[in-house]
């Protein structure tokens, strides 16, 4: 039911836009004003928010700008110094009334995805723990618009990202409606180790979900999984595949060092890598801290080729 809904969302509804525009007619000016910020908001909010690789490829966002030119045009071209400035009849004051609800919530939400497009600090240095492939950053930013993790409160995961590996045509998976976990690229993929450190906790007993089932008990929620303590700061990556854990609570390590592999273990739904750094506040409690990947500080929909 879910992948329906992210279907309807991400393909459905700039499908649907599209049609209406090709269709529009003229109205009133308040109808036309209140349309087009309505198609606007919502395209927009799909460019900065939509996971496309998940659904389609990442490119499909881009077709969304040249959508948002042809509803500023069309509404324009529909515009007439001669028309009523108000609709007429009751039918279409309320399409009117709740397209105008509409467009202040997703002029709210894509303003608010805008502003977690930024850090307020520099981040933790480390090395990106993936290589040979084109790595996609599903979750992550400044705010929880953006940022399926992050909290109104501090947390370990504020800044916390989700990784999935792209093929060449932009996808993160070769069958969009399958769940299986075979079918995602970065099944299976090696974890390196992103800092020099020693290694506090792992885990490496529970078995990978098959596709989105998540049947696991609450204390392994996290599933496989490493943590390191680097200087001051404990990096941990959550998820990775049943029995492909490398090192052990004690271990030194060192950047670059092999760690294990990316699965889809605990509470996930499909592979992809959980990755988090925290540095520990006056009372010992953590809080999550930005990373940065040589000058790449990643958010929601960058791509990290390495």
């Amino acid at each position: 039911m879910e992948k329906i809904l992210y279907f309807i969302l991400h393909l459905g509804v700039p499908i649907l836009i599209l049609l209406i525009l090709i269709k529009s007619r003229k109205h009133s000016k308040v109808s036309i004003i209140i349309n087009t910020l309505l198609y606007s908001s919502v395209l927009l909010f799909l460019y900065l928010w939509g996971q496309y690789p998940l659904v389609f490829s990442y490119y499909f966002r881009f077709i969304l700008l040249p959508i948002i030119f042809f509803a500023l045009w069309k509404n324009y071209k529909n515009w007439s110094g001669t028309m009523n400035n108000f609709p007429s009849g009751w039918l279409r004051y309320l399409r009117v009334s709740i397209a105008f609800v509409l467009a202040i919530l997703f002029s709210f939400l894509t303003v608010n995805a805008i502003n977690g497009l930024s850090y307020d600090s520099t981040g933790v240095k480390l090395n990106f723990p993936l290589e040979n492939g084109s790595y996609y950053i599903s979750s992550g930013g400044n705010n929880k618009v953006i940022n399926n993790h992050f909290r109104s409160y501090p947390n370990s995961q504020q800044f916390a990202l989700d990784i999935s590996k792209l093929n060449a045509f932009g996808a993160a998976t070769s069958n969009p409606l399958s769940s299986e976990n075979k079918l995602h690229y970065i099944y299976g993929e090696s974890l390196y180790c992103p800092c020099n450190g020693v290694v506090i906790e792992s885990a490496n007993h529970v078995k990978d979900n098959k596709g989105a089932s998540m049947d696991v008990s609450p204390e392994d929620g996290s599933g496989n999984y490493v943590v390191l303590e680097c200087d001051d700061v404990i990096v941990s990556m959550v998820h990775l595949k049943y029995g492909s854990v490398l090192v052990n609570p004690g271990d030194r390590v060192v950047a670059g060092d092999p760690i294990g592999k990316v699965g889809n273990s605990g509470f996930s739904q499909e592979p992809h890598l959980h990755l988090q750094a925290a540095k520990y506040n006056q009372d010992s409690s953590l809080v999550g801290v930005p990373m940065s990947f040589g000058s790449s500080m990643p958010i929601r929909n960058t791509i990290i080729e390495n």
